[in-house]
């Protein structure tokens, strides 16, 4: 579903504002299959819609006057240890590139350096 400006229940124009987190983060928790609402530890029946830093967050909404309805689209939030987790893998890479063009290079190297002594050699000599 696409977020507008317009709400998708009477059709009329909503207003854009936002829902802050100040100490908290804001998460949506469903019911489970027993009707029973879910826990916020339970990642597959939550969907987390602020996450508060430091400073607080918040994340974008929209408001119907007329239906008192709220829409809010639920962001791609990335954790911390998720973006070091893609830091590292991408560090890892790297570095696994570099040695194995240092090694290409020692080999090209020590090509270089056999070929070199065989043309410096004597051919008379035994």
């Amino acid at each position: 579903m696409e977020i507008t400006s317009v709400c998708p229940y009477c059709g009329k124009e909503m207003r854009d504002g936002v829902i802050p987190a100040y100490r908290n983060h804001v998460e949506w928790v469903g019911r489970g299959e027993d009707g029973i609402i879910g826990s916020s530890y339970d990642d597959e029946n939550t969907v987390m819609l602020v996450k508060a830093g430091l400073f607080g967050g918040n994340t974008p909404a929209y408001y119907c006057e007329s239906c008192k309805a709220v829409i809010v689209p639920v962001p791609e939030i990335e954790w911390t240890l998720d973006k070091l987790d893609k830091k590292f893998t991408a560090w890892q890479e790297k570095m696994s590139a570099q040695r194995e063009e240092r090694k290409a290079q020692r080999e090209e190297e020590k090509r270089e350096e056999k070929s070199r002594k065989r043309r410096e050699k004597d051919p008379w000599e035994v």
